[in-house]
């Protein structure tokens, strides 16, 4: 670009580089929302797995008094 005084002619240059920039950036932010989205599901499936144990702990303290 530097040899080239004429405005349109760097143009392109900096168009193509711009836009290369661009998609890397895009594709950048789709991989970050793609692992927070990942990360955030196997928070939830954690919580429900505890919260089934939970239950499941619930359930037979509950049987095992109305046992005795």
């Amino acid at each position: 670009m530097a040899r080239t005084a004429f405005v349109p002619f760097q143009l392109p240059w900096i168009v193509s580089g711009g836009l290369g920039g661009l998609c890397l950036v895009a594709t950048g932010l789709a991989v970050v929302a793609t692992q927070l989205s990942r990360r955030e599901a196997a928070r939830e499936r954690r919580d429900l797995d505890h919260l089934a144990e939970l239950t499941a702990d619930l359930v037979a303290s509950v049987t095992e008094r109305d046992e005795h």
